[in-house]
């Protein structure tokens, strides 16, 4: 194992620690302490990475959406934008419903993501580059000829907000089943703009 592979196996390890802590003990009750022992690392090795609790919050969030963040690249270089959003809608879908632990973390992430800058920041930049790139990608359907003019910029909130809701409820209703939440999804916020004669 490299310098770097064990950096980052050692960084990966803090974060899973300390999104359990988190979860089991809420945000305020969470200590470094408990967070590097549940690692199996030093105190100091903690510090030596994170500087504080917030620090490691933060960065558990960032690695946390960099897959979704590798999602909307992808879909950029899709030709069929109705195929590339089809594409986002599944895979961010299974992405949450297969991370339950990770979901839960996020969510109390995000209700202490008001009082504290740092991450409030970081959720202020995903809603406005997410909200732009399903505007800009909207907008593209219309330019090739794939989508009926339309408000892109409310299609856009919609679908990501409704996304970032359901979620939740996928995680709270075991009836709610990923295929079908696709395909509502489909159906509500991608087939409505197609062109006649392109579906």
């Amino acid at each position: 194992m490299t310098k770097k592979e064990s950096k980052e196996k050692r960084i990966n390890d803090i974060l899973e620690a300390a999104m359990d802590v988190f979860i089991e003990k809420g945000y305020e009750n969470a200590s470094m302490n408990e967070i590097a022992a549940r690692a199996g690392i030093s105190k100091g090795g903690l510090y030596h990475h994170f500087l504080n609790k917030d620090m490691v919050m933060l960065y558990a969030n960032q690695k946390l959406m960099e897959p979704c963040e590798a999602m909307m690249e992808q879909i950029k270089n899709y030709k069929s934008v109705v195929e590339g959003l089809k594409f986002y809608i599944s895979h961010y879908l299974k992405y949450w419903s297969d991370r339950k632990r990770e979901l839960i973390f996020f969510s109390l992430s995000m209700t202490k993501a008001m009082s504290m800058r740092d991450i409030f920041k970081m959720y202020e930049q995903y809603v406005e580059k997410y909200i732009s790139s399903f505007e800009a990608f909207y907008q593209k359907g219309i330019d090739q000829g794939e989508f009926i003019p339309h408000n892109t910029r409310n299609s856009a909130i919609a679908l990501m907000s409704a996304l970032d809701g359901v979620v939740v409820y996928m995680a709270l209703d075991k009836k709610l089943k990923l295929e079908e939440v696709s395909k509502s999804f489909e159906e509500r916020l991608v087939d409505p703009f197609i062109l006649k004669g392109e579906q």
